[in-house]
């Protein structure tokens, strides 16, 4: 027995290089995601009406920490480089809950924010104007078209939104739902189908009935050959006498 327990820790490490577990699919299992599906879909600081902060981009994804049935606790965006995520809730009926990692789950966006300072008589060492970066989370719940909620400076608040803002959208959602559309019923064949169809001036031609026909004729045209060439034998056989 003490010689079968060192063969079976080097099978054990041998299986484990072998079959390591995979990432991903343990990722799949702690980690769910809903889609925002719908223009107007709300990220809320509290589970109630009053507390929108702002507007998920179209297409893109939260994270779902806690599923509720009317509110769900989620997360959006990740802290990666100049960007911050925010924790709050979403209405359950607001969001597609998906069964898949999605490629792209949140929506990277900043643009910069330019300051100028009022044109007065202020010291040369005075600067004009000064830039910020700023994170783009998404519209006002109301003010869609002229707000944003942002990250600037460290601070949350809202700007006005960028000039001419468009961004991509994601397409995942929609193989998704159409892999979760059943296909139509297919229709069985009706009883007319296996009928043979009359030919026309109610004629009904087989195969066998036309080679019949085919060998009468032949048949017909052999005989024909043979009595024109008996007949023209035997009229060279005759004889002919002067009276």
């Amino acid at each position: 027995m003490k010689r079968k327990s060192p063969l079976l820790l080097v099978l054990f490490l041998l299986f484990s290089f072998l079959f390591p577990l995979s990432p991903r699919s343990a990722a799949a299992e702690t980690n769910v995601y809903a889609c925002a599906t719908e223009e107007g879909t709300r990220f809320f600081s509290s589970p109630n009406e009053e507390s929108a902060l702002f507007l998920l981009p179209q297409s893109y994804y939260v994270k779902v920490l806690a599923k509720g049935n009317e509110y769900s606790y989620v997360q959006y965006l990740e802290n990666v480089s100049c960007y911050q995520s925010v924790y709050g809730y979403c209405k359950t009926d607001e969001l597609l809950f998906v069964d898949y990692l999605p490629l792209n789950p949140y929506l990277y966006y900043t643009y910069t924010v330019t300051y100028t300072t009022p044109s007065l008589s202020l010291p040369d060492s005075t600067l004009s104007s000064f830039s910020y970066p700023c994170v783009y989370y998404g519209a006002h719940p109301t003010q869609s078209d002229s707000l944003s909620y942002v990250l600037i400076n460290g601070k949350f608040g809202y700007l006005p939104s960028p000039e001419g803002f468009t961004y991509e959208r994601n397409t995942d959602y929609v193989e998704y739902l159409l892999s979760l559309t059943p296909d139509p019923p297919q229709e069985e064949p009706s009883d007319d189908v296996t009928k043979p169809v009359d030919s026309p001036s109610g004629i009904s031609f087989s195969v066998g009935k036309i080679i019949a026909v085919i060998g009468s004729v032949a048949a017909v045209l052999l005989i024909a050959c043979f009595l024109l060439v008996t007949y023209k034998s035997g009229k060279k056989k005759q004889y002919y006498y002067d009276d």
